[in-house]
């Protein structure tokens, strides 16, 4: 009995640092995916950001120009 509770142990224990490499290379290669779509989404946004900026500004100057006698 004792010894196939050591067996079993150190068998465990032999897969285990395996197993929490697979585990941690999955992990990266989801974490990897998951930046790419913020930057993706931060991109967006930004163009967004700039298009409603410069509208703003277009508006602002067409304004002040109309107003110049």
């Amino acid at each position: 009995m004792l010894l196939k509770t050591y067996i079993t142990v150190t068998l465990f224990l032999a897969g285990a640092p395996q197993a929490l490499a697979r585990r941690a290379e999955a992990k990266r290669a989801e974490d990897e995916g998951l930046a790419t779509l913020e930057w993706v989404a931060l991109v967006i946004v930004a163009v967004g950001l700039a298009a409603a900026a410069g509208t703003a500004i277009k508006v602002v100057l067409d304004r002040k120009i109309s107003q110049i006698p």
